[in-house]
């Protein structure tokens, strides 16, 4: 059997192929190997991590074959799986420009969403700076045989991001020497000017793009479908646009609208009103609707990390809390946050106490049960609950942050969403804000380190090919 190296290698061959109905079966073949998580591990691997042969026997060559004064031995060595991966993943970009087969574009935006789900080096390997541009360019065009295809367009756009080395490509700026570690004890530089006219070209046009690209957003949390039947179609691009504040420029772009108005800012406009419990929500990681309908989990999930990317970096925090006009990125903290009359979900299932960690699903939206509080926090999705929390205690990191949480009652909310907090990581963060609120800047704080935003939070995968 082939290896997946081989079978790579052999897919980046017929992807090249000039007779369009084999680029077409090569593709769909490249999807689905994708989908396979052995295939994606074994490209991936490091060619210093791959299996070595073992040593030839006494009288023999590297290859195992007895010394032939013939010439080489008759098998070459297997290729470099970097190399491999990389030849496959430019072969696959190079097909979605083919705009005369859209089957083989479909397919092969499916396999390039799995393998840069799969290794955060695909996006590298990938030239993100064209790969980023063709996405969003994808996204902001009108033609519906394009807009059919925007849920993975915004899926490679949320995958290319979630480094801080992509959304450096994404911007087309350089990457900082350091690009922020959780809960950052410094203040960090500026975002420094661009040093050239070009380069203020080039920011100018980042900019209007992500801006435009936020009202896409924005306007299709509205519609909810895509044209294709296909849910919300940019779901994943909200998430892509918060994965932009893991570097300053990104933050500077979310948090200030155009002229830095930042009651306009892509982050109120885009992101924010996903955040509103009483919109009813959906729930589960495919989004399925909850009574009443509302915003996506996705959608939330994308709010919730920008808002922490954001308030993670302290010299933007003042601009954090002017988005919206004053006053609303903590009120929408504390209101998600806070209980809200939905029924908890039971704990007697496994044991675990209020306040305990728990192993069962991210949904908490169940009957009530006997034993459990009555209430339970208004946002149901523990991921976007645990985002929201470390949100919150990065605020009362700073002087500002602090003063806007004790100003809205953050001390209170906090106790009373931990005392039937489910999740022991968020009861646990919760009651450090309630203590921070409350004045004590010496409360413990989670261990430092790792990258703003790191996590599979967002992280988009394709299963099958439509």
């Amino acid at each position: 059997m082939a290896s997946s190296v081989e079978t790579a290698k052999d897919l980046a061959e017929l992807l090249r192929c000039p007779r369009p109905d084999v680029r077409v079966g090569a593709a769909a073949a490249a999807a689905a190997y994708s989908a396979d998580a052995r295939f994606c591990t074994e490209l991936f691997r490091a060619d210093e991590e791959a299996p070595k042969p073992p040593p030839p026997p006494p009288g023999h060559d590297a290859s195992g074959a007895a010394p032939s004064p013939l010439g080489p031995p008759p098998s070459a060595p297997p290729p470099a799986a970097a190399g491999v991966a990389a030849s496959l993943l430019r072969a696959l970009l190079r097909l979605t420009g083919d705009t005369s087969a859209p089957a083989t574009i479909r397919s092969a935006l499916t396999a390039l969403i799995n393998l840069t789900a799969a290794s955060p080096a695909a996006a590298a390997m990938l030239a993100p700076a064209a790969a980023a541009d063709m996405c969003v360019t994808a996204l902001l065009d009108t033609d519906p045989a394009v807009s059919a295809l925007a849920s993975l367009y915004a899926g490679l756009l949320a995958n290319l991001t979630r480094t801080p080395a992509g959304v450096a490509a994404v911007l087309h700026v350089p990457l900082p020497t350091s690009s922020g570690a959780a809960f950052p004890t410094g203040a960090e530089p500026p975002t420094p000017p661009p040093t050239n006219a070009d380069a203020a070209l080039r920011a100018a046009r980042v900019a209007v793009r992500v801006r435009a690209l936020a009202g896409r957003v924005a306007a299709s949390a509205a519609v909810g479908a895509s044209p294709g039947g296909g849910g919300d179609a940019y779901e994943s691009a909200a998430m892509a646009l918060a994965n932009l504040a893991l570097l300053p420029a990104g933050r500077d772009l979310l948090l200030r609208g155009r002229g830095g108005d930042p009651v306009g800012a892509p982050l109120a406009t885009a992101l924010l009103p996903a955040l509103d419990p009483q919109g009813g929500g959906t729930t589960g990681k495919t989004g399925a609707a909850r009574r009443g309908g509302g915003p996506s989990v996705a959608r939330r999930a994308a709010a919730a990390v920008a808002l922490r990317n954001c308030a993670l970096a302290p010299s933007a925090v003042e601009a954090l809390l002017a988005v919206g006009g004053g006053g609303v990125v903590v009120t929408t903290l504390l209101r998600c946050l806070s209980p809200s009359g939905r029924s908890a979900a039971p704990s007697s299932v496994d044991g675990v106490e209020s306040g305990a960690a728990s192993s069962g699903d991210n949904d908490d939206d169940d009957a009530g049960v006997p034993g459990r509080p009555a209430t339970a926090p208004a946002e149901a999705d523990v991921d976007v609950r645990l985002a929201l929390a470390e949100a919150l205690l990065a605020l009362t990191r700073t002087t500002p942050g602090r003063d806007a949480c004790q100003a809205a009652g953050a001390a209170a909310v906090a106790t009373a969403s931990a005392a039937v907090e489910r999740d022991g990581r968020v009861a646990a963060t919760l009651r450090q804000v309630a203590a921070r609120s409350a004045g004590d800047v010496d409360a413990p704080q989670p261990d430092e380190g790792g990258e703003v935003g790191e996590g599979d939070l967002g992280l988009v995968t394709v299963e099958e090919v439509d």
